[in-house]
């Protein structure tokens, strides 16, 4: 009876999606297709349960370089619910939930073909239905220099990273698109030479000194907001990373300068990757 009371209300509720849709139709199409968006997402978060696993476990896949599945590990097959048996040849999108964006897929392949290595936070869905959440780091197999196939590595991510991932995606989903002008250096350079020939035109029709000094001070204040990034956010940052990365070595690997020291975390990412695909080779005969 419980169950049958569930799903007629479930009826009842995408009854009312539809009807709530038909009527934005005639209003604005592309609020009509916002709402279906997270309207589907509520619908399919009413369905299962979220899984979780030990921060200490790492669940892990090795696919071809068309996306079939060639080896999984005991605490991935545990979580999914799927033996080896069943994994072993399908493809990987098998435990892809409806949830998750097509653009992020789309965004691993191309660093994957690109040869570079895509980390991004999971929505994966059990065999039974029910969820969870894996911090994935995907990274290409070498053999002779060839790419062969690619290895997911998935640890538990923390309550934080799944409540901004899940706020992002739903937000995607939506239609809503996310811009940072603090990274758009084109506009801001525009701006800021706007903000410096206004100022001059200003000041140069101004004879008194107070307004002189006004103007020059409204600029600078302009400018550092404008460039906070640059002046206020990056020193402490690469002081930060002077502090704690920092070595000689750096001068080897990336070179000298600012621009090097940012690079260096990539640089050390890289060794640490390796490291973990040697030391799971080593322990996985099967991934070689």
């Amino acid at each position: 009876m419980l169950m049958v009371a569930g799903l007629h209300n479930q009826l009842i509720y995408i009854s009312l999606s539809y009807l709530r849709c038909l009527f934005f139709s005639f209003v604005n199409s592309s609020k009509c297709k916002k709402y279906m968006a997270r309207s589907s997402i509520h619908q399919s978060s009413l369905f299962g349960t979220e899984v979780t696993f030990a921060e200490s476990e790492q669940l892990i896949s090795t696919t071809d370089t068309l996306g079939h599945i060639t080896y999984v590990n005991s605490a991935f097959c545990q979580v999914s619910g799927y033996s080896k048996d069943e994994l072993i040849g399908q493809h990987h999108n098998i435990i892809r939930h409806p949830d998750m964006l097509k653009a992020t897929f789309k965004d691993m392949w191309q660093k994957l073909k690109q040869g570079e290595s895509w980390r991004g936070m999971v929505k994966n869905q059990c065999k039974n239905g029910d969820y969870y959440w894996a911090d994935t780091c995907v990274t290409p197999l070498l053999k002779s220099g060839k790419v062969v196939g690619y290895q997911s590595v998935r640890m538990a991510p923390s309550k934080e990273m799944k409540d901004r991932a899940n706020t992002l995606y739903q937000q995607l989903l939506s239609g809503k698109k996310f811009h940072e002008p603090c990274l758009n250096y084109r506009l801001k350079h525009i701006l800021s030479a706007a903000l410096v020939i206004a100022n001059l035109s200003f000041i140069a029709v101004k004879s008194n000194d107070l307004t002189i000094v006004i103007a020059v001070i409204a600029l600078l204040a302009s400018l550092l907001f404008i460039y906070k990034l640059e002046f206020l956010t990056l020193p402490p940052y690469i002081k930060e990373l002077k502090r704690t990365i920092d070595s000689p070595s750096r001068l080897i690997y990336s070179g000298k300068g600012g621009v090097s020291l940012l690079q260096y975390p990539l640089v050390l990412c890289s060794a640490k990757h390796r490291t973990m695909l040697a030391h799971n080779r080593d322990s996985n005969p099967d991934l070689s």
